[in-house]
Protein backbone atom coordinates (compact mmCIF):
# COMPACT_ATOMS: atom_id res chain seq x y z
CA UNK A 1 0.00 0.00 0.00
CA UNK A 2 2.82 2.39 0.92
CA UNK A 3 4.64 1.63 -2.35
CA UNK A 4 1.46 2.45 -4.31
CA UNK A 5 1.14 5.78 -2.51
CA UNK A 6 4.78 6.63 -3.26
CA UNK A 7 4.39 5.68 -6.92
CA UNK A 8 1.22 7.76 -7.19
CA UNK A 9 2.98 10.77 -5.63
CA UNK A 10 5.91 10.44 -8.03
CA UNK A 11 3.55 10.11 -10.98
CA UNK A 12 1.69 13.24 -9.85
CA UNK A 13 4.92 15.25 -9.54
CA UNK A 14 6.14 14.10 -12.95
CA UNK A 15 2.77 14.94 -14.52
CA UNK A 16 2.76 18.44 -12.99
CA UNK A 17 6.36 19.03 -14.14
CA UNK A 18 5.58 17.86 -17.69
CA UNK A 19 2.49 20.08 -17.83
CA UNK A 20 4.61 23.00 -16.67
CA UNK A 21 7.26 22.23 -19.31
CA UNK A 22 4.63 22.54 -22.04
CA UNK A 23 3.61 26.04 -20.98
CA UNK A 24 5.30 29.28 -21.91
CA UNK A 25 6.35 31.46 -19.02
CA UNK A 26 7.50 35.00 -19.74
CA UNK A 27 9.38 36.97 -17.10
CA UNK A 28 9.83 40.71 -17.43
CA UNK A 29 11.42 43.51 -15.47
CA UNK A 30 9.30 46.53 -14.60
CA UNK A 31 10.76 50.02 -14.90
CA UNK A 32 8.21 52.74 -14.16
CA UNK A 33 5.27 52.00 -16.43
CA UNK A 34 7.36 49.89 -18.82
CA UNK A 35 7.38 46.09 -19.00
CA UNK A 36 10.74 44.82 -20.29
CA UNK A 37 10.79 41.20 -21.52
CA UNK A 38 13.90 39.33 -20.37
CA UNK A 39 13.49 35.56 -20.53
CA UNK A 40 10.93 33.03 -21.66
CA UNK A 41 10.64 29.43 -20.53
CA UNK A 42 9.31 27.24 -23.34
CA UNK A 43 9.55 23.53 -24.11
CA UNK A 44 11.64 22.96 -21.01
CA UNK A 45 14.27 25.58 -21.96
CA UNK A 46 15.11 29.14 -20.95
CA UNK A 47 15.50 31.53 -23.86
CA UNK A 48 16.15 35.19 -24.47
CA UNK A 49 12.97 37.28 -24.78
CA UNK A 50 14.58 40.70 -25.13
CA UNK A 51 14.44 42.37 -28.55
CA UNK A 52 17.22 44.96 -28.88
CA UNK A 53 18.03 46.55 -32.22
CA UNK A 54 19.97 49.34 -33.88
CA UNK A 55 17.82 52.31 -34.94
CA UNK A 56 18.99 51.91 -38.54
CA UNK A 57 17.40 48.45 -38.77
CA UNK A 58 13.79 47.58 -39.42
CA UNK A 59 12.39 45.31 -36.72
CA UNK A 60 9.10 43.47 -36.69
CA UNK A 61 7.55 44.34 -33.36
CA UNK A 62 5.64 41.07 -33.49
CA UNK A 63 8.94 39.32 -32.81
CA UNK A 64 8.50 40.33 -29.18
CA UNK A 65 6.63 37.85 -26.93
CA UNK A 66 4.63 40.82 -25.63
CA UNK A 67 2.31 40.28 -28.59
CA UNK A 68 1.43 36.90 -27.14
CA UNK A 69 1.22 37.91 -23.48
CA UNK A 70 -0.71 40.94 -22.26
CA UNK A 71 -1.70 40.20 -18.67
CA UNK A 72 0.90 39.87 -15.92
CA UNK A 73 1.22 39.41 -12.17
CA UNK A 74 3.54 42.00 -10.62
CA UNK A 75 5.91 41.49 -7.69
CA UNK A 76 8.27 43.59 -5.62
CA UNK A 77 12.03 42.97 -5.59
CA UNK A 78 11.57 40.73 -2.54
CA UNK A 79 8.67 38.68 -3.82
CA UNK A 80 5.64 40.57 -2.48
CA UNK A 81 2.67 40.18 -4.78
CA UNK A 82 1.51 43.65 -5.80
CA UNK A 83 -1.27 43.13 -8.33
CA UNK A 84 -2.21 42.59 -11.95
CA UNK A 85 -1.13 44.72 -14.88
CA UNK A 86 -2.15 44.74 -18.52
CA UNK A 87 0.09 45.86 -21.37
CA UNK A 88 -1.83 48.46 -23.38
CA UNK A 89 0.83 49.48 -25.88
CA UNK A 90 3.99 47.98 -27.36
CA UNK A 91 6.70 50.41 -28.33
CA UNK A 92 10.45 50.88 -28.04
CA UNK A 93 12.74 52.52 -25.51
CA UNK A 94 16.11 54.17 -26.10
CA UNK A 95 18.82 52.33 -24.15
CA UNK A 96 22.13 53.94 -25.00
CA UNK A 97 22.87 53.63 -28.71
CA UNK A 98 20.20 51.00 -29.32
CA UNK A 99 16.50 50.47 -28.80
CA UNK A 100 14.55 47.69 -27.13
CA UNK A 101 10.93 46.69 -27.42
CA UNK A 102 8.92 47.30 -24.25
CA UNK A 103 5.31 47.26 -23.19
CA UNK A 104 3.51 50.17 -21.57
CA UNK A 105 0.81 49.90 -18.91
CA UNK A 106 -1.18 52.36 -16.85
CA UNK A 107 0.56 52.60 -13.49
CA UNK A 108 -2.22 51.83 -10.95
CA UNK A 109 -0.24 52.30 -7.73
CA UNK A 110 1.17 55.14 -5.66
CA UNK A 111 4.82 56.16 -5.96
CA UNK A 112 5.53 54.27 -2.74
CA UNK A 113 4.76 50.96 -4.46
CA UNK A 114 7.72 49.75 -6.48
CA UNK A 115 7.06 46.67 -8.62
CA UNK A 116 10.27 45.00 -9.80
CA UNK A 117 9.23 42.16 -12.08
CA UNK A 118 6.19 40.41 -13.51
CA UNK A 119 5.22 37.05 -14.96
CA UNK A 120 2.29 35.72 -16.94
CA UNK A 121 1.49 33.24 -14.17
CA UNK A 122 0.81 33.59 -10.47
CA UNK A 123 3.61 32.41 -8.19
CA UNK A 124 4.45 32.51 -4.50
CA UNK A 125 7.81 34.32 -4.55
CA UNK A 126 7.85 35.56 -0.95
CA UNK A 127 8.80 32.10 0.34
CA UNK A 128 12.35 32.58 -0.93
CA UNK A 129 12.83 35.55 1.42
CA UNK A 130 11.59 34.17 4.76
CA UNK A 131 15.10 34.62 6.21
CA UNK A 132 16.64 37.55 4.37
CA UNK A 133 17.96 39.67 7.23
CA UNK A 134 21.71 40.21 7.14
CA UNK A 135 23.34 39.67 10.52
CA UNK A 136 26.88 40.27 11.74
CA UNK A 137 27.98 36.69 11.13
CA UNK A 138 26.76 36.95 7.51
CA UNK A 139 28.85 40.08 6.95
CA UNK A 140 31.89 38.53 8.62
CA UNK A 141 31.57 35.40 6.51
CA UNK A 142 31.25 37.43 3.31
CA UNK A 143 34.31 39.55 4.10
CA UNK A 144 36.36 36.45 4.97
CA UNK A 145 35.33 34.70 1.76
CA UNK A 146 35.82 37.88 -0.26
CA UNK A 147 39.32 38.29 1.11
CA UNK A 148 40.16 34.71 0.15
CA UNK A 149 38.71 35.15 -3.34
CA UNK A 150 40.71 38.34 -3.87
CA UNK A 151 43.92 36.77 -2.52
CA UNK A 152 43.60 33.78 -4.85
CA UNK A 153 42.80 36.08 -7.78
CA UNK A 154 45.95 38.11 -7.11
CA UNK A 155 48.15 35.03 -6.85
CA UNK A 156 46.91 33.81 -10.20
CA UNK A 157 46.63 37.06 -12.15
CA UNK A 158 48.52 39.87 -10.41
CA UNK A 159 51.39 38.58 -8.28
CA UNK A 160 53.23 41.33 -6.43
CA UNK A 161 50.04 43.17 -5.46
CA UNK A 162 48.58 43.39 -1.98
CA UNK A 163 45.10 44.00 -0.62
CA UNK A 164 44.79 47.53 0.74
CA UNK A 165 41.14 47.52 1.81
CA UNK A 166 37.99 45.53 1.19
CA UNK A 167 34.31 46.31 1.71
CA UNK A 168 30.83 45.02 0.95
CA UNK A 169 29.12 47.08 -1.76
CA UNK A 170 25.85 45.17 -1.66
CA UNK A 171 24.57 42.01 -0.07
CA UNK A 172 21.37 40.00 -0.57
CA UNK A 173 20.12 36.93 1.27
CA UNK A 174 17.53 34.41 0.15
CA UNK A 175 16.73 30.69 0.15
CA UNK A 176 16.34 29.42 -3.41
CA UNK A 177 15.28 25.91 -2.39
CA UNK A 178 13.31 26.89 0.75
CA UNK A 179 15.30 24.29 2.68
CA UNK A 180 16.37 26.53 5.59
CA UNK A 181 19.85 26.65 4.06
CA UNK A 182 19.98 30.25 2.81
CA UNK A 183 22.29 31.68 0.19
CA UNK A 184 24.05 35.05 0.21
CA UNK A 185 24.77 37.09 -2.91
CA UNK A 186 27.34 39.79 -2.10
CA UNK A 187 29.27 42.24 -4.23
CA UNK A 188 32.73 42.98 -2.88
CA UNK A 189 34.87 46.01 -3.73
CA UNK A 190 38.57 45.82 -3.03
CA UNK A 191 41.46 48.25 -3.52
CA UNK A 192 44.83 46.69 -4.26
CA UNK A 193 48.25 48.21 -4.84
CA UNK A 194 51.54 47.13 -6.34
CA UNK A 195 55.02 47.64 -4.92
CA UNK A 196 55.09 51.22 -6.23
CA UNK A 197 51.80 52.13 -4.55
CA UNK A 198 49.83 52.17 -7.81
CA UNK A 199 46.22 51.27 -7.02
CA UNK A 200 43.68 49.15 -8.87
CA UNK A 201 40.16 47.97 -8.06
CA UNK A 202 38.80 44.44 -7.88
CA UNK A 203 35.06 43.78 -7.99
CA UNK A 204 33.80 40.31 -7.07
CA UNK A 205 30.24 39.04 -7.08
CA UNK A 206 29.55 35.57 -5.76
CA UNK A 207 26.81 33.34 -4.41
CA UNK A 208 27.59 31.57 -1.18
CA UNK A 209 25.82 28.78 0.69
CA UNK A 210 25.72 29.90 4.32
CA UNK A 211 25.66 26.46 5.95
CA UNK A 212 28.52 24.73 4.13
CA UNK A 213 30.34 27.83 2.80
CA UNK A 214 30.32 26.51 -0.77
CA UNK A 215 30.86 29.14 -3.45
CA UNK A 216 28.12 28.43 -5.97
CA UNK A 217 28.96 31.19 -8.46
CA UNK A 218 31.70 33.76 -8.83
CA UNK A 219 32.68 36.58 -11.18
CA UNK A 220 35.78 38.70 -10.54
CA UNK A 221 37.16 41.65 -12.50
CA UNK A 222 40.12 43.97 -11.93
CA UNK A 223 40.14 47.45 -13.43
CA UNK A 224 42.58 50.36 -13.34
CA UNK A 225 41.87 53.83 -12.03
CA UNK A 226 40.67 54.90 -15.48
CA UNK A 227 38.33 51.94 -15.80
CA UNK A 228 40.51 49.91 -18.15
CA UNK A 229 40.35 46.12 -17.82
CA UNK A 230 43.40 44.67 -16.09
CA UNK A 231 42.38 41.06 -15.44
CA UNK A 232 39.35 38.86 -15.00
CA UNK A 233 36.05 38.54 -16.87
CA UNK A 234 35.57 42.21 -17.62
CA UNK A 235 32.05 42.16 -16.22
CA UNK A 236 30.30 43.52 -13.15
CA UNK A 237 27.48 41.33 -11.87
CA UNK A 238 24.56 42.77 -9.92
CA UNK A 239 21.71 40.86 -8.29
CA UNK A 240 18.46 41.92 -9.92
CA UNK A 241 15.71 39.63 -8.62
CA UNK A 242 14.75 35.95 -8.37
CA UNK A 243 11.68 33.86 -9.14
CA UNK A 244 10.69 30.27 -9.78
CA UNK A 245 10.11 30.52 -13.51
CA UNK A 246 10.01 26.85 -14.53
CA UNK A 247 7.82 25.72 -11.65
CA UNK A 248 10.26 23.26 -10.04
CA UNK A 249 10.07 25.07 -6.64
CA UNK A 250 13.70 26.21 -6.96
CA UNK A 251 14.22 29.89 -7.73
CA UNK A 252 16.21 31.09 -10.71
CA UNK A 253 18.34 34.19 -10.19
CA UNK A 254 18.30 37.07 -12.67
CA UNK A 255 21.41 39.24 -12.72
CA UNK A 256 22.28 42.43 -14.54
CA UNK A 257 25.80 42.28 -15.94
CA UNK A 258 27.62 45.50 -16.78
CA UNK A 259 30.46 45.82 -19.26
CA UNK A 260 32.51 48.82 -20.35
CA UNK A 261 29.77 50.40 -22.50
CA UNK A 262 26.86 47.98 -22.36
CA UNK A 263 24.94 45.56 -20.17
CA UNK A 264 23.14 42.23 -20.38
CA UNK A 265 20.88 40.15 -18.17
CA UNK A 266 21.90 36.62 -17.25
CA UNK A 267 19.71 33.91 -15.79
CA UNK A 268 21.33 31.56 -13.27
CA UNK A 269 19.92 28.14 -12.42
CA UNK A 270 21.08 25.66 -9.80
CA UNK A 271 22.65 22.43 -11.03
CA UNK A 272 24.15 20.29 -8.30
CA UNK A 273 25.87 22.71 -5.93
CA UNK A 274 26.57 25.38 -8.58
CA UNK A 275 24.61 28.22 -10.13
CA UNK A 276 25.12 28.17 -13.89
CA UNK A 277 24.28 30.66 -16.63
CA UNK A 278 21.54 29.17 -18.81
CA UNK A 279 20.35 32.20 -20.79
CA UNK A 280 21.48 35.71 -21.70
CA UNK A 281 19.27 38.66 -22.67
CA UNK A 282 20.71 41.86 -24.19
CA UNK A 283 20.12 45.01 -22.16
CA UNK A 284 21.49 48.00 -24.02
CA UNK A 285 24.47 50.33 -24.38
CA UNK A 286 26.80 51.26 -27.19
Amino acid sequence: MINKIILFALFTLITIHNQMSDKKVLICEINGSNVIPLFIYVNGQFKNASVVFDESKQVDYRSSPLFEFKNFYAYSEYGDYIGNIKVDKITYQEVGCVRRIVGNFKYPWSDAVKPKFCMNRLIYAKKFYTDNKINKSDSTLVLDMGYGITRDFLLKNLPGHRIKNIEISRIEKFDIEVDNNPEIFPRISCTIEDQNGSEKNIISSFILSVSNKDIMYISTTCIGQDGELIAGKGEFVYFDFLADIDGDSIAEIITMVGYYESWDYKLLKKYGNKMKEVAVAPGGGC
